[in-house]
């Protein structure tokens, strides 16, 4: 009569809020904040996370059967990771399988910016441990095919750092052009000239206007200007990292409908406060589902 379940030892609304407050604190923290009279653990709050079963990245995505598909010439995706540590499963595992890491994977489909504060149009978010790429962008494929009409979109931007498994999205999403994360780049560029900072605006002067020549010509002073290895080996890095994304960096300058990413910021919003700003230690299973929990 009461809807309370044969061994529910916990209301289903406060099974709720331990969920919800588990977004953002430690498990210990969400179950003392859910409950001041009762005391419960940090395990209460794990298993009732536990409890939701596989968690898929659109389960709150509204129901289109008799919606007709939305007609956009171009999307935006943008991806990044955040480094998190995974915890040992036993005592007798050598020292170096105690530091583990593992990369939860972001990713987030939007239809442009728009206001003065460039916020994301229509965005949807997709997040996990994912040691398939495959499976990621086979997510994000279908719930692109869901929403939009696939033979409308003239371009799909795909935006980030370069890394292996965002370049995989562009052989697994067609109609995709990659743009480089001119968050990264600049990070590159600082190390590479920070023997030689006058370089620095000439080497940018060469990469926004993606003019390749000029780029090398700026390497080979930075080269010639290092005084020791370490130096060398910075310049080296910077200039392996932006011959190999050159494309990226082309189609940032040469195609006007281009936007900048911002997955640098959404990854310390949405995952790294939670995850990976603090010293915590989480089991795969565990950081896979917050890190869909944290994108929903």
């Amino acid at each position: 009569m009461f809807g309370i379940e044969r061994y529910q030892r916990l209301d289903k609304g406060l099974e709720l809020d331990l969920v919800e407050k588990a977004e953002e604190y430690s498990y210990q923290k969400a179950a003392n904040m859910a409950s001041r009279v009762v005391p419960l653990s940090k395990q209460t709050t794990l298993n009732k996370i536990k409890k939701l079963g596989k968690i898929d990245n659109r389960a709150t995505d509204e129901k289109l059967e008799d919606k007709e598909k939305k007609k956009v010439k171009y999307l935006y995706i943008e991806a990044d990771e955040d480094h998190i540590s995974i915890q040992k499963k036993n005592r007798d595992e050598d020292e170096k399988s105690k530091s583990k890491n593992k990369i939860t994977k972001l990713v987030y489909v939007h239809e442009g910016r728009q206001g003065a504060r460039n916020k994301l149009k229509n965005v949807k978010f997709f997040s996990g441990i994912y040691n398939k790429s495959e499976d990621l962008w086979e997510e994000v494929l279908s719930y692109i095919d869901d929403i939009y009409d696939m033979d409308y979109i003239e371009t799909i931007f795909l935006a980030g750092d370069g890394a292996n498994w965002i370049k995989t999205g562009l052989k697994e999403i067609h109609k995709t052009k990659y743009i480089l994360d001119r968050y990264h780049l600049n990070k590159y560029v600082i190390k590479a000239t920070g023997h030689y900072p006058k370089q620095r605006s000439n080497l940018w002067l060469g990469l926004n206007q993606a003019k390749i020549k000029w780029v090398r010509s700026t390497f080979k002073i930075l080269s010639e200007k290092a005084e020791n290895e370490e130096e060398k080996e910075r310049v080296k890095k910077t200039r392996s990292y932006i011959y190999s994304n050159w494309a990226g960096i082309e189609n940032f300058v040469n195609d006007s409908n281009a936007e900048g990413c911002s997955a640098e910021g959404h990854v310390s919003h949405v995952l790294a406060s939670r995850m990976s700003s603090r010293p915590l230690a989480w089991s795969e299973d565990g950081a896979d589902r917050m890190g869909k929990i944290k994108s929903i």
